[in-house]
C-alpha cells in the first residue's frame, strides 16, 4: 500500500485500542501478561476525533494517564465519552484511578442504561463514598455529566450509535458505533440462551465490521458449572459473528483463571470455527 493510501485509509478509519480484556477480576500475575490482566476497558476513535469508551474496568487507569499525555502535547483539556455496559463491579471499577477525573478541566460524560434500584450516578457516587474511597464524589475537580441512555439517545457528531439489551444478571447493554459507513459492535457480558435476546444481538451485529464479543468460558465449563453467570463461550461467539455476517471476531472478557497458554488454546479452536478471529490482548490496535 503507497504512502498516500495508507493517509487516507487513516483518515477515514475507525480505530480500536484494548485497554482492558479480563473479565470479573484483575489478573496481575506473569502467566496471563501476554493477553493481559486489567479489566474490561475499550477506546474507539472516529476519524473527526470522537472518542468512545466502552466500560471503566481497570484498564481505564493506563487509559487515563495516555489521554493526559495527549491533552498536554495538543494544549487542551481532556474529553472523554465512557459508555458502560452495565454496572457490575469489573466494569467500573478503574474510574477512581482515572487521573483525568482529578483535574478541573476535564469534561466526562458518563452513558448508559439506569437500573431499576440504582441510576448511573448513585453507582459512581457509592464507589468514591466512605468507607471504600479516600476522595469523595463531590470533592472532584472534573466536570461529570450523566446520562441514561433509556430516557435519552447521546448526541455525537459523527457517529450513529445503537444499543440492544443483553442477558445479563441485573443488565447489561450491547452498543453498535456507525460511521463513515464503518461499524463496530460492542457486546460484553452476555450470555445466549434468552431467544429475545439473542434475537436483538444478531440485529445489533448484522454485517458489522468488527464484533467485540464475551467469551468468557469455554463450552466444557459453561456446562458443568457456569450455565446462569450471565456470559457466552468462543463457540457461540463464533456462531453469533458467523449468523451475524460480521466481518471480524475479537474474544473478549476472558476468565480470570485462564493464563496466557489457555487463552492460546482457545484462540486456536476458535479459528477452526471462524477463521476472521483473534483473542483481544492488552495494547492491540485495530484500524478499519
Amino acid at each position: 500500500m503507497s504512502a498516500a493510501n495508507r493517509s487516507s485509509k487513516h483518515a477515514t478509519a475507525l480505530r480500536v485500542r484494548f485497554w482492558g480484556v479480563r473479565g470479573s477480576t484483575p489478573t496481575p500475575v506473569p502467566d496471563h501478561m501476554a493477553v493481559g490482566g486489567n479489566t474490561s476497558c475499550v477506546e474507539l476513535t472516529t476519524p473527526g476525533g470522537t472518542r468512545l469508551i466502552f466500560d471503566a474496568g481497570t484498564g481505564l487507569r493506563l487509559l487515563g494517564d495516555h489521554l493526559l499525555d495527549e491533552a498536554r502535547q495538543n494544549g487542551g483539556p481532556v474529553r472523554a465519552t465512557i459508555l458502560l455496559s452495565h454496572l457490575h463491579w469489573d466494569h467500573i471499577q478503574g474510574f477512581p484511578f482515572f487521573r483525568p477525573a482529578f483535574i478541573a478541566d476535564t469534561e466526562i460524560t458518563i452513558g448508559g442504561m439506569s437500573q431499576p434500584r440504582h441510576t448511573l450516578e448513585q453507582a459512581f457516587r457509592g464507589q468514591l463514598n466512605d468507607p471504600y474511597f479516600p476522595v469523595l464524589f463531590d470533592k472532584l475537580p472534573s466536570r461529570v455529566v450523566f446520562h441514561d441512555l433509556a430516557n435519552q439517545p447521546l448526541a455525537l457528531p459523527d457517529v450513529v450509535l445503537r444499543t440492544c439489551a443483553l442477558h445479563h444478571p441485573q443488565g447489561a447493554t450491547g452498543y453498535r458505533v456507525e460511521c463513515n459507513g464503518q461499524s463496530v459492535a460492542y457486546v460484553a457480558d452476555h450470555e445466549h440462551g434468552d431467544l429475545e435476546c439473542d434475537l436483538a444481538v444478531r440485529r445489533l451485529a448484522a454485517g458489522a465490521d468488527l464484533l467485540i464479543c464475551d467469551a468468557q468460558f469455554t463450552p466444557e465449563e459453561y456446562d458443568s458449572t457456569f450455565r446462569g453467570w450471565g456470559h457466552s463461550t468462543w463457540v457461540e461467539a463464533a456462531r453469533l459473528a458467523r449468523d451475524s455476517g460480521v466481518k471480524q471476531l475479537l474474544l473478549t472478557h476472558h476468565d480470570p483463571w485462564h493464563d496466557d497458554a489457555q487463552m492460546a488454546a482457545i484462540e486456536a479452536a476458535v479459528q477452526q470455527v471462524f477463521p476472521a478471529s483473534r483473542v483481544a490482548r492488552e495494547g492491540m490496535e485495530i484500524e478499519l
